[in-house]
């Protein structure tokens, strides 16, 4: 719908977060013209007959049957006209076909016989012929429906002036001044004209007053709360004098077992000292 109200560029995805890792996209009004080769008039047609919020959706109908029949008839009101033509012969064909198709009424002396044979006469394949044409029928009545209908009360004209002659002020015009907000204005308009919640209108009016009557914008910290770690909590980490001491205790083992090893071959073989 911006595109519709003359927007020069539209932007997609602008204000997506960055989890759904989507990519903004820029839609330039003048190259999508060109690209539909369409006048301004026709892609606003084109928007209101895929469906826009003003009217109700006419079922059946997507972006490729809208631009095809944008493109065979030319304009909103041609393709309109043609829908319900083609929808009312429809209807007509269906009708005719019903009629053909229905039994003749059963006349008095057909539904009571003067030497009562049928009343006697076993049931068979006859009666079987006889229903079928109802079935059909049947069948034929289901198809009335199918096709795009549009509806009767579908104001085309009135959302396409909509569009092309919305009802704004200039915005050379508006002059904003931020002064205290006027909650009864407020809970007037959106409670009792639109249908919302008065609780819930009267408590933003409060946050709006609020921050109204502050002075200096908020800073970055305000929308956090900075704590402290606390050390008594985290996990014991292992300190440097522990590992020294696995390091020369098994220094110490290593030295005990030399120590047995020399003690040992002394015994066995004791060494001759040299005197002087």
């Amino acid at each position: 719908g911006t595109l519709t109200f003359s927007a020069p560029i539209l932007f997609r995805h602008l204000t997506f977060s960055e989890a759904k890792k989507q990519p903004i996209s820029e839609i330039n009004l003048q190259i999508a013209l060109d690209g539909l080769d369409m006048t301004m008039s026709q892609f606003i047609d084109l928007c209101i007959l895929l469906g826009c919020d003003y009217l109700e959706p006419i079922r059946g109908i997507g972006p490729k049957s809208a631009l095809k029949l944008m493109r065979e008839h030319g304009s909103l009101g041609a393709v309109v006209e043609h829908l319900r033509a083609k929808a009312a012969t429809k209807r007509a064909a269906a009708i005719e076909s019903d009629s053909e198709d229905d039994p003749p009424a059963a006349t008095s002396d057909v539904e009571k016989p003067d030497d009562g044979s049928e009343d006697e006469a076993a049931p068979g394949p006859s009666s079987k012929a006889k229903s079928s044409p109802k079935s059909k029928g049947k069948k034929k009545a289901k198809g009335r429906g199918g096709g795009i209908n549009v509806p009767e009360d579908w104001p085309w004209e009135r959302a396409k002036e909509l569009f092309e002659k919305p009802d704004v002020t200039p915005a050379d015009e508006i002059e904003l001044e931020w002064k205290a907000p006027d909650i009864e204005g407020l809970v007037e308009f959106l409670v009792k004209d639109k249908g919302f919640n008065e609780e819930r209108v009267r408590a933003g009016a409060a946050k709006l007053q609020k921050s109204m009557n502050t002075k200096q914008q908020g800073r970055l910290e305000g929308f956090f709360v900075v704590r402290q770690k606390d050390k008594s909590k985290a996990p014991p980490s292992p300190t440097k004098s522990s590992k020294p001491k696995a390091k020369t205790e098994t220094k110490a083992k290593g030295v005990k077992r030399k120590t047995e090893a020399g003690e040992k071959s002394s015994g066995s073989s004791p060494k001759k000292v040299k005197k002087k």
